[in-house]
């Protein structure tokens, strides 16, 4: 997954994540 990759350094992204997985698992 593109997100899990920038989000391993992005740590702004990190705290992201679990918000996008759930946006992943509705589609």
């Amino acid at each position: 997954m593109l997100i899990d990759f920038w989000a391993t350094w992005c740590v702004p992204c990190v705290e992201m994540v679990p918000e996008l997985q759930k946006l992943n698992n509705k589609v």
